[in-house]
């Protein structure tokens, strides 16, 4: 809505919020839904050759794997996004990283989805 009202036509804007690393999505993760934090740290190519597999029993049983190739591809990258043009040009804000998990895992509790 911003960017139909604020945005200047031809340019593109990142809506994009908190920037975390892995592992501290999955400790703030962990801390909301009272899971359990990780353990260790597995190398990328130790994840990419688990995918395979998961995926290659996924095939053979006809079911959707729980990890995949395409879903760890960028798990070596180091990729920083931000909204600062957004939010000067367009007014854009959002919600805090933590705060929109925490509604997220109330959410999903109060349907009966975990």
């Amino acid at each position: 809505m911003l960017a139909t009202q604020h945005g200047r036509i031809g340019e593109r804007y990142i809506l994009a919020g908190d920037h975390i690393s892995l592992k501290g999505l999955f400790l703030l993760a962990a801390e909301i839904t009272g899971g359990i934090k990780p353990l260790f740290k597995l190398p990328t190519s130790s994840v990419q050759a688990l995918a395979g597999v998961v995926e290659s029993l996924g095939n053979l049983t006809n079911s959707r794997p729980w990890l995949s190739r395409e879903l760890v591809a960028g798990l070596g990258l180091q990729t920083r996004f931000t909204s600062n043009k957004a939010q000067r040009e367009l007014g854009y804000t959002s919600t805090p990283l933590r705060i929109a998990l925490q509604h997220t895992y109330e959410w999903y509790t109060e349907h009966g989805l975990l």
